[in-house]
């Protein structure tokens, strides 16, 4: 798993290296709040963050006509932009992270269920604008994770084997897209699942900087 075999270093953005999740659940709380939906807390939205905006309504709120669902994506967009955005910090050790990984080499990418418009200025705000050679938005594949096309494309456009890779994610969503695409997963805490939600991950981490120290340890032996 933490190999110097690993060529590739595929990171999800939101709970994984920006501390976000809590806030994106409570823009979608007021976002659904404003469309009339009284109902919609942040702790009943917090499972899906992870999942792209569109998913997450429809995991809430089936039943919604397409334009109540765009209506209630474009105003979280707004609500987390103004409310939120400014705010944004890295998880703990998310730049000496990947500072470390481009010192030795290795090649590292962003993979994200947002669109361009929404990780640009997320990554601009906490420092890691530049940090990425490739960043995989909502975009450039046909179904956002948990499917497996947003890693996938990251491979084809590093050009290397699902093997020579390590996923890293903060979600169940992260670990099923990773893990669908052949690729291994180590999971970190610091998104706010559980040891025992992210089980499933090939390993799991307190944060970016408990990650650093375990792959150089291992890769300095």
């Amino acid at each position: 798993m933490l190999s110097e075999t690993t060529a590739g270093f595929i990171f999800d953005v939101d709970g994984t290296l920006v501390q976000s999740n809590e806030a994106h659940a409570d823009a979608w709380s007021h976002a659904f709040l404003e469309n009339g939906f009284h109902d919609v807390t942040a702790p009943r939205i917090r499972p899906f963050i992870g999942l792209a905006g569109a998913d997450l309504v429809r995991s809430i709120k089936p039943k919604l006509d397409e334009s109540t669902r765009c209506a209630i994506i474009a105003a979280q967009r707004r609500i987390f932009t103004a409310d939120y955005l400014p705010h944004m910090r890295t998880s703990t050790g998310a730049h000496e992270l990947i500072e470390q990984l481009r010192a030795h080499g290795k090649r590292v990418a962003a993979v994200t269920s947002g669109s361009a418009n929404e990780i640009k200025p997320l990554l601009e705000v906490v420092g890691l604008s530049g940090a990425f050679e490739i960043c995989i938005t909502s975009e450039e594949t046909a179904r956002p994770k948990p499917w497996p096309d947003p890693i996938r494309a990251a491979l084809h456009r590093f050009g290397i084997r699902p093997q020579a890779a390590l996923a890293v994610g903060d979600s169940p969503y992260d670990i099923a897209a990773g893990h669908a695409a052949d690729v291994p997963v180590v999971a970190l805490l610091c998104g706010g699942w559980s040891a025992e939600q992210l089980a499933s991950a090939d390993g799991v981490f307190e944060d970016p900087r408990d990650l650093c120290g375990a792959l150089f340890e291992r890769v300095s032996r």
